[in-house]
């Protein structure tokens, strides 16, 4: 089956790009709290740091096509897992002081919305591995949403 997307050569890095073009544009409009590492332990930063680096660097080896049904329903999750990502924020940016922004759900939302985008590119990839590599960093990044905000 031939894909109708122009794809050939890509890797699936400029799925990445988007997410991060975001943080790095709205990085100064969330609130302090959110970069304050102070209440993280120490081990769990540098683990996901590093799960970090792997999650969003191993997409240059992976390919990006879509033949299969599986790679388009990965796309439709990527696409759906951006807009949910993207959306988590809009409340915490906006409406900092809302009962949302202020609940666990709407503090952890953009910590763990980012699965929903990073299982699209591994659907994309047909990498069980990335998933799995994916959802450690998840893990970890909730952790430390958890630990800052001192939900638990």
């Amino acid at each position: 089956m031939n894909s109708k997307f122009p794809t050939k050569g890509l890797s699936c890095f400029w799925l990445v790009i988007p997410l991060l073009l975001w943080n790095i544009i709205f990085f100064k409009q969330i609130p302090a709290q959110y970069n304050d590492d102070s209440n993280v332990d120490q081990w769990l930063l540098y683990a996901e740091t590093a799960f970090r680096l792997i999650a969003f660097m191993s997409p240059l080896l992976l390919s990006m096509k879509f033949e299969r049904k599986l790679q388009k329903t990965g796309l439709g999750i990527y696409i759906a897992g951006s807009l949910f990502y993207y959306g988590s924020w809009l409340p915490i940016m906006f409406a900092p002081h809302s009962s949302w922004s202020n609940s666990p759900i709407g503090i952890l939302a953009p910590y763990g919305t980012p699965l929903i985008v990073l299982i699209g590119i591994g659907l994309i990839a047909r990498s069980k591995w990335y998933i799995l590599v994916a959802s450690l960093f998840i893990a970890l990044h909730l952790t430390h949403g958890i630990q800052a905000f001192q939900l638990w």
